[in-house]
């Protein structure tokens, strides 16, 4: 084990897929040099003074961003498209799994589309940041939390789950199966363990869907 854990300390690796910075040199028409650009791309967007980035996987920011919050397209961008995979509407209530980065851009695109917000995660600390986010409760990450989802949606359940933890465990998706109404939809944008359990998403005809970074 030692010298495993040695192996990874004297080993590199690029770091970052989501950074924001000024063309030094191009060979695209599409950008010239001093041109401020967001960009995408795990291998590419990395934390570093100087990238190489293709075409496509760069834009160019608008006037009234600064670099700083553009530096956030992509990982926003991740958030987004959990959503629009969610496919909710106005005033729908979205239940929230895992309040990192991701998780905290994603209550706050739900609550500027109108939507109700539960946020859930194993660490409380988060919690206020949470609800500064615009989520309208923030509980624990587990069935703990049932009684308190079953008030605040009227014993109607989410109309959709969100997970954006992080974890090898099956428990996000099967206390999302717990508080997803019937018919609803859980999408998974994070890296969770996904053995799914067949009777309840049989019982309830669950919409699984995947969204892709």
């Amino acid at each position: 084990t030692y010298k495993r854990v040695k192996s990874k300390l004297d080993s590199y690796k690029m770091l970052g897929y989501s950074a924001s910075g000024i063309v030094v040199e191009s060979k695209s028409p599409s950008f010239f040099p001093g041109d401020r650009v967001a960009c995408a791309g795990a291998g590419y967007a990395n934390h570093s003074e100087l990238m190489a980035i293709p075409t496509n996987l760069a834009v160019k920011i608008p006037d009234n961003v600064d670099l700083h919050s553009a530096a956030y397209t992509t990982v926003a961008s991740i958030a987004m498209q959990g959503i629009r995979q969610s496919d909710v509407r106005v005033g729908e209530t979205v239940a929230v799994i895992g309040l990192g980065l991701i998780g905290q851009i994603t209550v706050q695109i739900l609550k500027a589309s109108g939507c109700r917000i539960i946020g859930l995660d194993i660490d409380e600390s988060l919690f206020g940041t949470t609800l500064d986010s615009g989520a309208d409760l923030a509980l624990p990450s587990d069935n703990s939390s049932l009684g308190s989802i079953n008030v605040f949606t009227r014993g109607n359940a989410c109309d959709a789950v969100i997970i954006t933890a992080g974890t090898q465990s099956n428990q996000p998706l099967e206390l999302a199966l717990n508080i997803c109404r019937k018919k609803g939809k859980v999408v998974i944008v994070g890296d969770v363990g996904m053995n799914v359990p067949r009777v309840p998403f049989y019982m309830k005809e669950i919409d699984l869907r995947i969204s892709c970074s």
